[in-house]
């Protein structure tokens, strides 16, 4: 994170040589120079004026990983904030749009401050740590923006001071702890949510959401090793809470206790032994019985199926796509390739819009529903590919 003592005003480097060049040339030189990796921050010494260019887009994406990045940025939004020049003590606040937090111990008021001053934010993630849950702390401070403490109730007279807000990452019991639905307004003009399913919530309310377009769902975190009946339950349930302006539905349900799901059917019970097929089909193709179950398994019923398998095949709902928690999916499973993967610290980058080029979860999951509508992902065409 850039610290305002960066600059050394003493020692600017003349900039004569471009004089010859259009200013705005000048300036997309160095906005394109920025794309490198590691982000060239030295370039905020050439002058005040390439700083004045540059600042902007260094603190566009802000994702802070410890209490040493936190302190830094916060001891920096203070310092800017105090200054009497309006356009200054503001930089941050019109420029700050997305902002990732998982430090370990930011404190609750500086961690409530720094979010209800970043007010120009577009997406929002903030993740609870192992022992103190500050994501429920950072959206808290959102939602409690236009709570009325005289109602004890969301004050529709109060502006909502996110307008640009448009994609969040939570866990939902935040919801029920301060008994609120997905009707309140923070959510009306989100597009995308990332969300800890709590099972106290009222899912149903996510009707509401018309702008929504996409959605991911973790089934693993607060509802852990459920069982196949649950599942079921789970994903109509989910499943019809999302509104039809929904075009991606990401279930992360996959973990260490069920990345077996290819071996089971509808009831959560293993198949018939030898399923499914071993990577060589040569190694059991003297057996007739086992060729003949190979044969048979490219026309299963697909009901019968586990309902995680149904999903991956996009027979439950076209839009949806299983999500895994874990590493631990085996080598030969059937499904893996339909499967998006949520790992830390992979994961982060979802979120984090400081790297370039990184594909998210909705986009790896909106490759595999384009190749189920083009006919490229079917119960036989897997089963073949596995002999």
């Amino acid at each position: 994170m850039l610290d305002d003592d960066l600059i050394d005003t003493h020692h600017e480097i003349d900039i004569q040589f471009f004089s010859n060049l259009p200013i705005d040339l000048v300036r997309l030189v160095f906005e394109k120079a920025m794309e490198d990796k590691p982000t060239p921050l030295h370039l905020l010494r050439v002058s005040h004026q390439v700083r004045q260019w540059l600042e902007p887009i260094v603190y566009k994406h802000v994702a802070l990983y410890t209490d040493h990045d936190f302190d830094r940025f916060y001891r920096t939004l203070c310092e800017r904030r105090s200054t009497p020049n309006p356009h200054e003590s503001t930089f941050l606040q019109r420029h700050v749009q997305t902002l990732f937090l998982c430090p370990d111990f930011p404190g609750t008021d500086r961690l409530i401050d720094l979010v209800q001053h970043l007010t120009q934010l577009r997406s929002l993630a903030c993740w609870d740590g192992d022992v103190i849950q500050w994501g429920r702390t950072a959206m808290g401070a959102v939602l409690d923006t236009t709570f009325n403490p005289h109602t004890q109730v969301d004050d529709m007279n109060i502006p909502f001071p996110y307008p640009h807000l448009r994609r969040i990452s939570f866990c939902a019991s935040v919801l029920s702890e301060r008994h609120i639905s997905f009707t309140h307004r923070a959510f009306h003009n989100l597009t995308h949510m990332d969300i800890l399913v709590h099972p106290t919530v009222d899912w149903e309310t996510l009707r509401s959401l018309n702008n929504l377009t996409h959605v991911s769902l973790d089934m693993a975190t607060d509802l852990p090793c459920l069982g196949t009946k649950e599942i079921q339950f789970w994903f109509t349930r989910l499943l019809s809470a999302c509104p039809s302006t929904v075009k991606i539905i990401i279930l992360a349900i996959v973990e260490d206790c069920n990345s077996d799901f290819d071996l089971r059917d509808s009831e959560g019970d293993y198949f018939y032994p030898g399923w499914p097929p071993p990577p060589s089909f040569q190694e059991t193709f003297s057996s007739p019985w086992l060729s003949a179950k190979f044969t048979h398994s490219t026309t299963i019923d697909l009901t019968t199926l586990h309902p995680i398998a149904q999903l991956s095949l996009g027979l439950i709902d076209p839009r949806a796509v299983p999500a895994a928690v874990t590493f631990n999916i085996p080598k030969y499973q059937l499904f893996k390739d339909l499967v998006v993967y949520f790992n830390w610290p992979d994961n982060r980058l979802d979120w984090d819009g400081s790297v370039g080029g990184h594909k998210d979860c909705w986009e790896v999951a909106e490759a595999i529903v384009d190749r189920r509508k083009r006919g490229l992902v079917t119960w036989g065409e897997l089963v073949k590919a596995m002999m």
